[in-house]
């Protein structure tokens, strides 16, 4: 009888779990942009935005040129740590990672004279006296300043190179920039994400081992860090009813051959009305 039980009260937890994904999915549509290149969401309000998905610096520069020329008053949104493509993450911390860093950024700034109505949002580590951040800046007609810096880090090799923030940098947070991972702290609830808070932009370089050196076969890692990804939007809008539309700007690193996992996500409407 105990066994009967106990495998009874396995199979109710099982269950529930997978009755919890099921409820959790129903709350928004997703739209997969799965290939480097510019891509336009659909916005719900705010400045235009797109993102920009490239794999290296040159394939980055040349699609900023195209896009701004495009739509020159858009926000234009990179992948995390864009500025290091390239570097592994243990040689950011090098003098020479850090002036090459700083050649690409100055490169943006200049580049943006030419489009001074685009808003460069890069990925870009931040050298400061209390360590180095994984950060986002806004690069416009020249100007550089800090945007958000990455709260949630995990992955051994991240944490081996850089610091966590501890404190919110944007005032302004109804969109809110975020920096890859930090879109799995929100999601359980550490750090909460702001109340006023509709939409997330997140840069991301999401199919990243969490252990230095680790690579896995292909078919493996689309399944892994498509589930991580998928699992992650559900738990954001499962916990957070005013958060309407999550925008994902992602690159692939050298240790996966997947695809980039851009995306956008939507909560789901009923006759015109967000489900909450």
């Amino acid at each position: 009888m105990r066994i009967f039980a106990l495998q009874a009260g396995i199979s109710y937890d099982i269950f529930m779990y997978h009755k919890r994904l099921r409820e959790q999915a129903r709350h928004y549509d997703i739209q997969w942009y799965r290939q480097t290149g510019v891509f336009y969401p659909e916005q719900l309000s705010g400045t235009p935005t797109a993102g920009v998905s490239a794999n290296t610096w040159r394939e980055y520069i040349n699609l900023i040129r195209q896009a701004a020329a495009d739509h020159p008053a858009h926000r234009l949104i990179s992948p995390e740590l864009m500025t290091t493509v390239g570097m592994e993450l243990a040689e950011i911390p090098i003098p020479d990672q850090h002036a090459a860093v700083n050649g690409r950024l100055t490169e943006l700034e200049k580049l943006s004279t030419s489009m001074p109505t685009a808003e460069l949002v890069v990925g870009t580590p931040e050298y400061h006296p209390d360590g180095i951040y994984n950060s986002l800046v806004i690069i416009q007609n020249g100007t550089r300043r800090i945007l958000e810096r990455k709260r949630t880090i995990f992955s051994s090799a991240e944490q081996g190179t850089f610091t966590a923030s501890n404190t919110l940098q944007q005032q302004c947070t109804r969109t809110l920039s975020a920096v890859c991972a930090d879109l799995v702290g929100y999601g359980v609830q550490y750090p909460k994400l702001p109340q006023d808070t509709r939409a997330i932009h997140a840069s991301c370089c999401w199919a990243t081992p969490l252990e230095e050196g680790a690579r896995y076969a292909a078919a493996p890692d689309e399944k892994r860090y498509t589930g991580a990804m998928t699992h992650t939007l559900s738990n954001l809008f499962a916990r957070y009813p005013q958060l309407q539309q999550v925008i994902v700007v992602d690159r692939t690193p050298s240790s996966t051959a997947i695809p980039p996992l851009n995306c956008v996500a939507r909560r789901k409407t009923h006759n015109g009305i967000i489900e909450s």
